[in-house]
């Protein structure tokens, strides 16, 4: 059953690709990633105004208007002359890709059946979202009345939702499985990046295998959490802001607005990545104003659901997460972060991560900067400003916060920075 929603995502996202871009061939792999993405958005998207429509889950229901969305995504590419193909068109079969893909299963899988119900807030929160929709029957909306199930944006939950409706069950492999595909487009996303930006394929596998050797990247990906999508999703959607800035296409930009909705439903982090992206989009859309339209129109279509989570249905907070801005001051307190940071990453388990940021900061010594440089840059720095700044003000046990947050905020910028690195030191530079 996995296959069959992975199979319907894909001919869905490639219905919208070919509608969006119609004849215009382009980015080969990197087309069929964005097809991706695009299809399991709609599928979660399905179940959200599903419930939302009919007052409740109703697999029944999900499984017709999945249908209805197929066919009028079928008619849109048709009135639009576009080609359901496109994304695939001119795919060129990478040997080093299918390797490195399989490579990393055979670990993930080796390791997932050690752990097969995911970490803690996998049970606990994620996938416990999706069972409560499951089982609620018209007092879904009851979930929302506590801060900690709330709070975070539905996109997994609803895709595990929308794999459930077709299997007629609540199957804990469906789960299971996702969190390796997941896991598995974190590694495509990376390897795709690298080659795209770098033009230089052996270069893209061998950021990739590290990456794959990594423990602590195997273990986190397997753990059925958000941050495995977010990841993700935050590396793709700055990949496409660097091909709207060197196309200049108005397709683009309608993509890129679809995309980062989508990644803001994906997590609170990927709100702040969005919003990040769409700061660094700015001073560029000044300068090219018939660019505006596009973006805004394709971001209004994704972001509605996050806003009804975050704005309408988002209960009044708790008052355990206060902000003490006096905690500006306390360097014993900054100084603890940073120590914290700098100390997990040198351990073993995270195979070498530290050598990252340092790379970078050591590349630039030696090598100049361009426009994808400086962009990956600034949101890099702004991204974990933010965060330090964070830990920093927000009251409670700090060593606590730290080990429940920390090591999930480092997976979420690991693949950027990695692609930053490699884009560095091999990357083809345009002024």
């Amino acid at each position: 059953m996995m296959i069959i929603s992975l199979l319907i995502a894909f001919v869905i996202g490639a219905l919208i690709f070919g509608a969006i871009y119609q004849k215009d061939a382009w980015g080969n792999a990197l087309g069929v990633l964005v097809s991706f993405w695009l299809g399991v958005a709609s599928c979660a998207l399905i179940v959200f105004y599903s419930v939302w429509i009919s007052g409740g889950y109703d697999p029944l229901n999900i499984i017709n208007t999945t249908f209805i969305v197929l066919i009028c995504c079928i008619l849109l590419c048709y009135f639009r002359q576009g080609n359901p193909f496109l994304c695939v068109q001119g795919l060129k079969f990478s040997f080093l890709f299918v390797l490195v893909i399989f490579i990393g299963w055979i670990l993930m899988n080796g390791l997932s059946h050690h752990n097969f119900y995911g970490d803690w807030d996998a049970w606990s929160f994620w996938n416990y979202r999706s069972r409560y929709l499951v089982s609620a029957g018209y007092h879904w909306k009851d979930i929302f009345t506590y801060d900690a199930q709330a709070k975070h944006p539905w996109l997994l939950s609803y895709w595990i939702v929308f794999g459930w409706s077709w299997l007629g069950e609540q199957s804990y492999a469906y789960t299971f499985l996702s969190a390796q595909f997941f896991g598995l487009m974190v590694l495509a996303t990376v390897f795709i990046s690298i080659w795209y930006l770098t033009t230089n394929e052996f270069i893209a596998f061998v950021a990739t295998l590290w990456l794959a050797s990594m423990p602590y990247f195997l273990l986190h990906s397997i753990s059925q959490y958000a941050d495995v999508i977010t990841a993700s999703l935050i590396l793709l959607n700055l990949v496409l802001l660097f091909h709207l800035y060197q196309r200049k296409v108005k397709s683009d930009a309608l993509l890129l607005g679809l995309m980062l909705g989508i990644m803001a439903f994906s997590k609170d982090e990927g709100i702040l990545s969005a919003l990040l992206i769409i700061v660094l989009l700015i001073p560029w859309l000044r300068k090219s104003k018939d660019f505006y339209a596009p973006c805004c129109w394709g971001l209004l279509l994704t972001i509605f659901p996050t806003i009804v989570v975050k704005c309408w249905m988002l209960p009044a907070p708790s008052g355990v997460n206060t902000i003490n801005l006096s905690n500006i001051g306390d360097w014993h307190r900054a100084l603890y972060i940073i120590q914290y940071f700098l100390f997990v990453l040198r351990k073993p388990f995270y195979g070498g991560a530290l050598i990252i940021p340092f790379g970078i900061l050591i590349s630039f010594l030696f090598r100049k900067s361009d426009k994808q440089d400086v962009i990956m840059a600034w949101f890099l720095m702004i991204f974990i400003a933010v965060f330090l700044f964070l830990y920093l003000v927000v009251s409670g046990n700090l060593p606590w916060r730290l080990l429940a947050t920390g090591e999930r905020l480092v997976y979420q910028i690991l693949p950027v920075m990695m692609v930053f690195l490699f884009y560095r030191l091999f990357g083809n530079f345009q002024k």
